[in-house]
């Protein structure tokens, strides 16, 4: 994520297994790429002792189209 300064910042975050968010509609083998650039929803957790931030995805937007993990 980058934040105001235009600087990277980390994030841990937690989800569904693949199989869930499979059941979500999204084509976890050819939908997601690593070194993709997606948009998340998230709630934040906390600071972890390494500086990484955590949280939990609420949503993931794919080429557009935004798929719901869950609604907090």
């Amino acid at each position: 994520m980058k934040g105001p300064d235009g600087k990277v910042t980390s994030w841990k975050l937690e989800s569904l297994s693949p199989s869930g968010l499979i059941r979500q509609g999204l084509k976890v083998k050819t939908d997601l790429k690593i070194g993709g650039e997606y948009s998340y929803r998230i709630s934040p957790a906390w600071k972890d002792p390494e500086g990484a931030k955590l949280g939990f995805m609420r949503s993931i937007t794919v080429a557009g189209k935004e798929y719901v993990v869950v609604e907090l």
